[in-house]
């Protein structure tokens, strides 16, 4: 493994009962650690007397597993005893760098920076044990826990030699572990904090209290920008338990002994809005914008091959459109607050801490160093809670009250409020000659930026929101000739934000549903077209200045293994097939092939099973994996049926799950999650898995005789049964 790690990026503490680790790879432009201090700056790992192994991570937990994963890497390769590794959330802290996650980049960034830095722990661990029992190094072992010198047969805790260990240069090259060394890495199974989420005493935002602390709910206009007029504020202090009522800008915060009481105040607000613009957008409306703007765009960001030719040249043009569509994590969006003598500190399910900090600073006006930002358990995000509004405004109602108050978004106001995934229309034109198999795409495609929600600073990094062109920019098939243009629009009347899995999504339902219609016009099976055009590896910049590569060969590996688990080939009755497509997530390197096996009647459609082939390479724990998978298929499912979002004179209609219907228990299918054994670099998984099940779902119930969904939602074409 090459690293560009150095000793500047291990920072040994020395003196007292602590042996303190920091590695700056994991916090840029960190203030530098002071000498002989127990726990220093940017200190990550721990290591105290009998036995204690401390490890703070910066990724936030949100059911992804990411606890789990992190402590096996640093478990095994430190030799610590997973089962009594005590991990920790970072804070905003300045010794930790930049907290935050996001983009699936967890486990491989954790990998590729960190794990040299317990191997240097280890090392310093061993020398120590072998200067103090008088034996040569190589004879000691750290594993599970303990030091152990085998041919004496003594052992110690490692927290035994922390001390003198401390005293040690730091190795500069440790010898990091084999793949037969590791005790939990490929084996770690479940949760670590299932226990404390099934018996009730895990913390999640919504879980934290204080003394003294209030709640707050807010009321804001159903449309936006809209402009606060007047509101009701003596009926509102007259509900039993309101206790302040107060304007912030455009919208009203009602503060109460509790979270009901509040809720039930901000009904008798009465809030009197005037809506000067957005009152007449709908999703109609923006339908069409997206409409009139396929095409127009001058942003080719691909362009390869040359354009083919000859007289049995035939040609065929697709049409897909992906609307808009809520995150709908069930734990709605929260923050608690606290803001005295010149400082505030958050406590909430929060992806972006560090970057919360600075926004929380501005909106206050103090320094950023006077805000602190605690990370909870997050219950469910797929991309919301990488917004940091509510948090924002959790810290100005805090800063207008005494003591903690905790603001909680009911149901109706994180679906109306919150940024939705973006909508996109696509045209692939294919151009093709079925005897010569050769085949050409210009592919043109319309869509709503977030990055003009999120970032505005981003759409000059290229030119055009280059997060939209994932999955476009690097659609892995070796046409002859390849083009790729994207227009860009923006909808200010409707937040957006991106959703699990980015642009990915749309762009992988609409190439690889168009690649099953390419196969049926070119009288290919479409199993055989797309292994034949994965023909060539490929190296394309995605995000800016960081070219991906894409493994054809693995990509191929996948849709074989999902094709032979599924028995793609089996013969089977009339109106039941199998729909098959794959991805390659050149962020963070993971491969993913669903195969769905459905049956379509006359009354509706029938999944019986999805068959999921994934490369991820070192799978850190495989259960995570699985679950993820698992996961991935019932939330890409849930999408092709059912996602959408009503928008009606500027407001979101779709407010509750009464308009977001998920997957009953009995409508659920088998499914069945394969990984491929890898010594590669581990990648991601929340994410990965996601953009191929909406395609490979429709391609089979086009290839069993229903419909071919072009326009989704499809449950008012496709009824479950």
């Amino acid at each position: 493994m090459q690293t560009d790690l150095s000793r500047r990026s291990v920072i040994k503490a020395v003196g007292g009962a602590a042996f303190v680790l920091a590695f700056y790879p994991l916090a840029r432009n960190a203030p530098p650690v002071a000498a002989g201090a127990v726990l220093q700056p940017n200190a990550f790992l721990e290591i105290s007397p009998p036995d204690r192994v401390t490890l703070w991570l910066k990724k936030c937990e949100m059911g992804q597993h990411i606890h789990s994963a992190l402590a096996a890497i640093a478990a095994d390769e430190l030799g610590a005893d997973m089962a009594t590794l005590n991990v920790k959330q970072a804070d905003t802290d300045a010794r930790f760098g930049f907290v935050g996650t996001g983009g699936s980049y967890a486990v491989a960034g954790f990998w590729r920076r960190a794990r040299p830095l317990f191997a240097a722990a280890r090392d310093m661990l061993e020398t120590a044990a072998a200067a103090a029992w008088d034996v040569g190094k190589d004879e000691v072992k750290v594993a599970g826990g303990v030091i152990r010198h085998a041919a004496s047969g003594r052992r110690a805790p490692l927290g035994e030699f922390a001390a003198a260990a401390a005293r040690l240069a730091v190795p500069e090259q440790p010898r990091l572990r084999s793949s037969s060394e590791f005790l939990y890495i490929g084996k770690v199974a479940g949760h670590r904090d299932v226990e404390r989420i099934v018996n009730g005493s895990a913390r999640y935002g919504i879980d934290v209290r204080m003394p003294n602390m209030r709640f707050a709910a807010i009321a804001r206009s159903p449309v936006r920008e809209g402009v606060l007029e007047g509101f009701e504020r003596r009926a509102t202090l007259a509900v039993p338990g309101v206790q302040e009522v107060f304007a912030v800008g455009d919208w009203v915060a009602v503060v109460a002994a509790s979270s009901w009481a509040a809720q039930q105040g901000r009904e008798r607000l009465r809030p009197r809005w005037r809506y000067d613009r957005y009152g007449d957008v709908s999703s109609d409306s923006i339908r069409r914008q997206l409409r009139a703007a396929l095409g127009s765009g001058d942003h080719v960001i691909r362009q390869q091959g040359k354009a083919i030719a000859g007289s049995r040249l035939q040609r065929l043009q697709c049409d897909y459109e992906m609307p808009l569509a809520q995150h709908a994590a069930l734990e709605p969006v929260n923050a608690t607050a606290l803001v005295e003598k010149g400082r505030c500190t958050i406590w909430g399910p929060i992806h972006l801490a560090t970057q919360t900090q600075g926004e929380v600073a501005r909106a206050l006006q103090i320094a950023k160093e006077n805000v602190s930002v605690h990370t909870t358990l997050v219950g469910g995000s797929f991309g919301r809670k990488l917004e940091r509004d509510f948090v924002i405004e959790a810290a100005q109602i805090a800063a207008r009250v005494r003591g903690p108050v905790q603001l909680l978004y009911t149901r109706e106001d994180d679906m109306m409020h919150g940024g939705m995934r973006p909508p996109s229309q696509h045209r692939l034109s294919f151009s093709f000659d079925r005897h010569a198999r050769r085949f050409a795409l210009d592919y043109d495609y319309a869509a709503a930026s977030a990055w003009a929600h999120q970032d505005r600073s981003q759409l000059s990094r290229k030119g055009y929101d280059w997060a939209a062109a994932l999955g476009a920019v690097d659609i892995p098939y070796a046409f002859q000739s390849l083009r790729v243009r994207q227009t860009d629009i923006e909808t200010p009347a409707v937040r957006l934000n991106w959703w699990r899995g980015t642009y990915r999504n749309n762009h992988a339902f609409a190439s690889e549903c168009a690649m099953d219609e390419l196969a049926a016009a070119a009288g290919l099976d479409p199993l055989e077209l797309r292994l034949s055009l994965l023909s060539a590896d490929l190296s394309i910049e995605t995000f800016p200045d960081d070219p991906a590569q894409i493994s054809a060969g693995r990509l191929r590996r996948v849709l074989a293994l999902a094709a032979e688990k599924i028995a793609y080939r089996s013969k089977r009755g009339t109106g039941r097939a199998v729909g098959i497509a794959c991805h390659c997530y050149s962020d963070v390197h993971t491969y993913i092939a669903h195969a769905v096996d459905v049956t379509v009647r006359a009354g509706g459609v029938r999944i019986h099973k999805v068959v999921a082939a994934v490369d991820c390479g070192i799978a850190i724990s495989p259960d995570s994996v699985t679950a993820q998978v698992e996961g991935s298929v019932v939330f890409g499912l849930n999408s092709a049926l059912w996602d959408d979002v009503d928008v009606q004179a500027g407001q979101v209609m779709s407010r509750n799950f009464d308009h977001c219907r998920l997957l009953r228990l009995h409508e659920m299918p088998q499914i069945d999650v394969h990984i491929v054994a890898s010594e590669e670099l581990p990648g991601g998984i929340g994410e990965p898995p996601l953009p191929p099940v909406i395609p490979a779902f429709l391609n089979a119930v086009a290839r069993a005789g229903g419909p071919r969904v072009r326009r989704l939602p499809a449950g008012d074409q496709l009824e479950l049964v």
